[in-house]
């Protein structure tokens, strides 16, 4: 079985077998301008997202801990607002 399926992938050529990326100044050379062009356009894409999620990293953590803190302390206050209207009204067993 896999005897047949490397002689049907050697009968492929090199063109249509996949995508490779050029490793020497030659095979750069022989590949066309545009397409070095988006390869360098999309590097520079990934780049910059890498950068803007690393700054923006510390501003969602501290946007997370904020919301955190503040959902954490709902039941409490809810709770004490209780008690406050309890005291109000006399009945400090509700």
């Amino acid at each position: 079985m896999s005897n047949r399926l490397t002689r049907w992938i050697r009968k492929i050529p090199s063109s249509e077998a996949g995508f490779r990326m050029p490793t020497t100044h030659a095979e750069w050379q022989r590949w066309s301008k545009p397409r070095r062009r988006w390869l360098i356009a999309i590097g520079l894409f990934a780049a910059l997202a890498f950068v803007l999620a690393v700054l923006s990293a510390p501003t969602w953590a501290l946007l997370t801990a904020f919301a955190l803190a503040f959902l954490s302390q709902a039941p409490l206050l809810y709770y004490e607002r209780r008690e406050d209207h309890a005291d109000r009204r006399g009945d400090r067993d509700a």
